[in-house]
């Protein structure tokens, strides 16, 4: 899994992108496209860099239009279970996340009930609609 690609909604402004770096076994994050429909490299606000993480996480998660509010605001249930898709060393996990209460600590767990270990270093956890499971694509890099 070399190459990640989320489409929140829609393809467009709301597209996320990981691409593995087996040099420093980070994925670089791009958000957009540019008018060539070419990824947009994610630039951290206060360094200028490109943001790079160790672990990539997609949490699926129940959405809900949050009724009353007339911004389209929505919210995820991410009290409970679900599916997870992890990304770390240029591999899928393929995972269930459980978190018993608000305060409490979401857990990860591949297919054989085992707890995932993580890369040590920083994360990006993408919630995507359970609905849109089918706009989370990952794919190798050619070679």
């Amino acid at each position: 899994a070399s190459v990640v690609s989320i489409d929140f909604w829609y393809e467009g402004d709301y597209s996320a992108e990981f691409v593995y770096d087996a040099s420093s076994n980070t994925y670089k994050r791009f958000v957009g496209f540019d008018s060539s429909g070419i990824p947009i490299p994610h630039l951290d606000r206060e360094t200028g860099q490109q943001i790079s993480v160790k672990n990539v996480i997609v949490q699926f998660a129940t959405e809900t239009a949050v009724e009353g509010d007339d911004k389209g605001r929505l919210d995820y249930a991410l009290i409970g279970s679900g599916e997870a898709y992890i990304f770390l060393d240029g591999k899928i996990i393929k995972s269930t996340w459980v978190k018993e209460e608000r305060d409490s600590r979401t857990f990860f767990y591949d297919l054989n009930g085992n707890q995932v270990r993580f890369n040590r270093g920083k994360m990006w956890i993408s919630v995507v609609a359970d609905r849109n499971v089918d706009q989370v694509i990952y794919s190798a890099l050619e070679e």
